[in-house]
């Protein structure tokens, strides 16, 4: 008798444990509206919640299909669908209970040239391929728009991922967590994250990009560029004016600009391709190369090298050279022509793993070469300019850069 009970009360609460491990069935409920329409008109959205994904198709019709499923017809009732048409112009509104049990889904089709204003409390917003002005934002979920001609893009969310083709107009997107991934921008980008790598395919006329934290690679850009990351490398192509980099831990390379360069690093090595002005280079530690630059240079890093080579394409601009490192070899490329007053030091420590000395194609008078401070002055060209070389423990070169 005993064993007989024993073995209901097991056969029960394996039934009782089958049946709450099955998920309760769920109501599904759709909601299908179309509205004739031309092209060139709008589509707005203001919904509580729901994810929301946007095609386009040849017809002149805006046709919106609308996915609830809630496990029972009264959490099925807590959301509601509202329409509205005014000439072009569609107005969608999702109405429900912030503590409701519904899924919700906007399918929507719209012409191939139409402008989208899409607002959701929570979820993923997606849209194709479009021709007009494109604004969506989320409370949290990713963002994916495809190529958009003809309009700007602005998007918003709260946390999630961020993907935008090529836009012909202007573009700013912001997320409070997660990357961002974009294609070729021909007007002025404004990208921001709070923690996630930015990639930019290519620039228009500026760009303005910061991450809390995570890498930037920027492509060519047609105008400014202004980038900032808390932490990472930072990649930034050719650009047609000036350019400003900072990060607080990480390499920064700068394939050239056509304007200044000033960039600033917590940690990491930094290069220069070519500026068409002035170039200021700093790192906490980390080597630094600059090529071809047509302005003056700043450079300073607490441990590293410096190559520096400079170009004069206008005897009016500020050819000033101030480089320091407090630790590694100095080695500056300047045009023979060149008018400049050199002021070389090199200081030699006990710690000091060979002899170092300064080198110069330049007549420069050079001092104490046997002992722990050299140094190395003159006038070039009977003077100009003031080139200031400063290093601890290591060689310093001056050089000849034939015009």
């Amino acid at each position: 008798m005993k064993n007989s009970i024993q073995r209901i009360l097991f056969l029960l609460v394996a039934l009782f444990s089958v049946m709450a491990a099955t998920p309760a069935k769920s109501e599904i409920e759709y909601v299908d509206k179309s509205f004739s329409v031309k092209s060139g008109g709008s589509l707005t959205i203001e919904s509580d919640q729901g994810s929301i994904k946007v095609e386009t198709w040849d017809n002149q019709t805006v046709k919106v299909l609308v996915e609830k499923k809630a496990r029972n017809q009264k959490q099925m009732d807590g959301f509601k669908v509202n329409f509205d048409q005014k000439g072009n112009d569609i107005f969608v509104e999702g109405d429900g209970d912030w503590n409701n049990k519904v899924s919700v889904k906007f399918i929507i089709k719209v012409p191939q040239e139409f402008n989208l204003d899409l607002k959701t409390g929570g979820g993923s917003i997606g849209v194709a391929d479009i021709s007009g002005e494109v604004t969506v934002n989320t409370s949290g979920g990713s963002i994916s728009i495809g190529n958009v001609a003809q309009g700007n893009v602005d998007a918003n969310t709260s946390g999630g991922n961020i993907k935008v083709g090529d836009v012909d107009g202007n573009l700013k997107v912001v997320t409070s967590g997660g990357n961002i991934r974009l294609g070729k921008i021909n007007g002025k980008s404004s990208i921001d994250t709070s923690g996630g790598s930015i990639t930019l395919e290519q620039g228009g006329s500026d760009v303005n990009a910061e991450t809390s934290g995570g890498s930037i690679k920027i492509g060519p850009v047609k105008g400014k560029v202004d980038v900032d990351t808390s932490g990472g490398g930072i990649r930034i192509g050719m650009a047609d004016d000036d350019v400003v980099a900072n990060t607080s831990g990480g390499d920064i390379k700068v394939e050239g600009s056509k304007g200044s360069v000033n960039i600033d690093s917590s940690g990491g090595n930094l290069f220069i391709g070519s500026s068409g002005g002035y170039v200021k280079a700093e790192t906490s530690g980390g080597s630094i190369k600059i090529l071809q630059a047509r302005g003056f240079i700043e450079a300073d890093t607490s441990g590293g090298k410096i190559e520096a080579e400079m170009i004069i394409d206008d005897k009016n601009v500020d050819t000033h050279v101030n480089l320091e490192t407090s630790g590694g070899s100095i080695t500056l490329h300047i045009p023979e022509g060149i008018g400049a007053n050199v002021s070389a030091t090199l200081k030699i420590t006990r710690s000091a793993k060979r002899d170092y000395r300064i080198y110069s194609d330049f007549p420069l008078a050079i001092k104490g070469a046997s002992s722990s401070k050299i140094t190395a002055k003159g006038d070039i060209n009977d003077g100009g300019d003031k080139i200031t070389l400063s290093t601890t423990n290591g060689d310093i070169h001056i050089k000849m850069l034939e015009e």
